[in-house]
């Protein structure tokens, strides 16, 4: 778990339940946050975001900003040219960890980055309870949060397609009743990800199957240790 019991950043130790939008530098409208790391950004998802604006006129994509003049340059010329409206895009430096969490926790949508997608940040974004739309990429650096949400039985915001991706962040940025039926449900279930028995079990079946010829006493010592 990435939240403590008192509400604080296990990573900095800092609370970040008092912080509010007006502590961040995004107007209003509905926040649409991926703070992936920009490399993770494929063009393809440059279309998808441009399609998020059009479709929903108060989209405030907010995203990772790059250190290099020349690169942020570079990205927001690609970003123009896929169509999208810069005027409405607001890129934040690296945050810490606290101000993270409270990002994911304000945002309407949190959006899940597209072909290589979340694994901590999306289970970070869940532990909040925080709607978080995937689209399932074929490998496995973009199928980590189409795991996570099945893995807790709230599957709502599985897109099947780039057009249905859309469909669905601009739904729940958009319906208020249904984003907080979501929360709450991802809420009751997302324990489900944390301290499970059977993960480690898994992964030591798996590792003993590799591993044929290791000796009962090994393989004890070995269970032991978990």
């Amino acid at each position: 778990r990435r939240v403590g019991p008192d509400g604080r950043s296990i990573q900095d130790g800092q609370r970040f339940k008092h912080l509010r939008r007006s502590d961040f530098p995004v107007p209003a409208g509905h926040w649409y946050a991926c703070m992936q790391k920009p490399f993770k950004l494929h063009p393809a998802f440059d279309a998808m975001l441009a399609a998020i604006q059009r479709a929903d006129p108060e989209a405030r994509l907010v995203l990772h900003d790059v250190d290099q003049a020349d690169a942020r340059a570079a990205r927001r010329a690609r970003l123009e040219a896929a169509g999208l409206d810069l005027g409405r895009v607001h890129f934040l430096a690296a945050l810490p960890h606290h101000r993270l969490l409270a990002l994911y926790d304000l945002a309407d949508v949190v959006l899940d980055s597209y072909l290589a997608g979340g694994c901590t940040t999306t289970r970070e974004a869940l532990e909040l309870g925080a709607v978080v739309v995937t689209l399932p990429a074929a490998y496995l650096g973009g199928r980590w949060s189409y795991a996570y949400l099945k893995h807790i039985g709230v599957e709502d915001t599985i897109a099947s397609s780039a057009e249905d991706y859309v469909r669905l962040a601009v739904r729940f940025a958009t319906d208020a009743d249904a984003r907080r039926d979501l929360r709450r449900r991802v809420r009751e279930n997302v324990v489900r990800l944390f301290e499970q028995e059977a993960a480690v079990r898994s992964w030591e079946r798996a590792l003993l199957d590799l591993a044929p010829t290791a000796d009962a006493a090994t393989c004890a010592g070995a269970r032991a240790e978990l």
